[in-house]
């Protein structure tokens, strides 16, 4: 009987231990690895820091590294890393931990990071990727192909990126295997996301829609992907072999300017436009943006002198109003400014266009944001770039605080696109300004949506 009571004695504790360890809530790593693999990147990003304040431990410190990459926090990446060198590393630690070294380098500008990394690595598979990245950084298109064509059986997510530029790159002369490349990409299940998700679905869905384009307007596209990424130079080097006989070659010759201009060489950008001028005397685009570079390098005579060149070609066109703006906020005659933009949307097609262009003038300037930025953004709404305008007057109304209105212009263009980070982060702030009870939740999935992204730093700043 005694041994009978022991035995029920001992199966009680044991059952009351069990049933204490099932109620106890997972482990901090548990919930961290957990929330990395579901892609809750904020919330995965601040247990990691947690686990690596109470456990440090090499794969916690990598771990986390991969989450700052993910989330374009280069910087803090770089900083993470020093922890991680300063320990002793298993061979796969150490590649793993230079990889995200040189790209981390990479993303941050810092050539000594990445000649390192590659120092490194010396001819290994993965070195080629940087060397690649290096290549379209200067317009090197050619050492780029080669450097790609032995980037072959690379880990992933390198892999994946490996075959998004091969692909780009092969799009304006052979969209067939630009195709095959696309069609190697892979789901990713795991390692740092090396762009937004979103955005990169974006670069292959435009790609894939140049596909049937004529070669030029598939180089013309590709310029575009470059020049958003700010690969400016291979850019304009993909322009120049656009042939001058082309119906198109005096568009690429403007976009050749502008793309100088984005980079600050304006000098270099009127000299290809006074040739471009040369060589098409009557297309009126190519004096408007000279009048815009020469304003905005305070070459006046130049500017107005242009602007007339224009008017001459074509005296009926809003553009020209446009331009006229340009000259006098660049002079800081912003009743001038303000009058051109009037006259631009008083003479020009009823697009939209026009009244965001003047929308935009209003909400960048020190003038009327709340009244007269957001009544022209309005005027553009149910209009051909309807979209556009209700990402404007929702972003300006937050910063007007009418956030039940950013709400109303936002709500169907998130419902219909929820991954789009803009709009995550646009829908989640105007429910935030309205102290609605989704608003915590919203903010942390739009956390996570607007990795790589200028959003990301405005909502941790909510969120924090």
């Amino acid at each position: 009987m005694a041994r009978i009571w022991r035995w029920l004695g001992a199966s009680l504790i044991i059952i009351i231990g069990l049933v204490w360890l099932i109620r106890q809530p997972p482990s901090l790593a548990l919930q961290a690895a957990q929330a990395r693999l579901a892609g809750n990147w904020h919330q995965a990003t601040r247990l990691y820091q947690q686990l690596n304040q109470t456990q440090p431990s090499v794969p916690n410190q990598l771990a986390l590294t991969e989450l700052y990459l993910t989330r374009g926090e280069w910087q803090a990446a770089d900083y993470q890393l020093i922890e991680v060198f300063r320990q002793p590393l298993k061979p796969e630690q150490h590649q793993q931990a230079w990889q995200l070294y040189g790209w981390a380098g990479l993303q941050r500008g810092d050539q000594a990071a990445v000649q390192a990394t590659i120092r490194t690595f010396d001819s290994n598979l993965w070195s080629h990727l940087l060397r690649a990245e290096l290549a379209f950084r200067v317009g090197d298109l050619i050492s780029a192909t080669n450097h790609l064509n032995q980037a072959q059986a690379l880990s992933q997510p390198w892999q994946n990126w490996a075959w998004l530029r091969s692909a780009e790159l092969a799009l304006p002369n052979d969209p067939s295997l630009a195709q095959q490349f696309l069609a190697q990409i892979q789901p990713q299940t795991n390692g740092p996301r090396l762009a937004n998700p979103w955005q990169w679905q974006q670069r292959i869905q435009r790609m894939q829609q140049l596909v049937p384009q004529d070669p030029t307007q598939r180089m013309l596209g590709v310029a575009s992907l470059w020049s958003e990424q700010g690969l400016w130079q291979a850019a304009d080097l993909l322009l120049s072999q656009i042939p001058a006989s082309d119906q198109m070659a005096s568009f690429a010759a403007n976009q050749r300017a502008l793309l100088y201009w984005s980079a600050g060489d304006s000098a270099t950008a009127l000299e290809l436009i006074a040739t471009a001028q040369e060589q098409w005397p009557n297309v009126a685009t190519l004096p408007r943006t000279q009048a815009k570079i020469a304003a905005s390098s305070q070459q006046l005579d130049l500017a107005l002198a242009a602007l007339q060149q224009a008017v001459n070609l074509e005296p009926a066109s809003s553009e020209n109003y446009l331009v006229a703006a340009t000259i006098s906020l660049s002079q800081g005659d912003f009743n001038g400014t303000a009058a051109a933009y009037n006259q631009a949307i008083a003479t020009g097609p009823m697009s939209g266009t026009l009244s965001l262009e003047a929308a935009n003038f209003y909400i960048n300037t020190p003038l009327r944001r709340c009244s007269s930025g957001l009544q022209y953004a309005r005027q553009a709404l149910n209009t051909p770039v309807d979209e556009l305008a209700r990402r404007v007057v929702a972003t300006t109304a937050l910063q007007c605080s009418l956030a039940a209105e950013a709400e109303y212009m936002i709500s169907p263009l998130y419902q219909t696109s929820p991954d789009d980070p803009q709009l995550a982060y646009l829908y989640a702030v105007s429910r935030w300004q309205q102290a609605k009870p989704d608003a915590q939740i919203l903010l942390e999935k739009a956390a996570d949506r607007a990795i790589q992204t200028p959003w990301l730093q405005q909502i941790e700043q909510y969120l924090n």
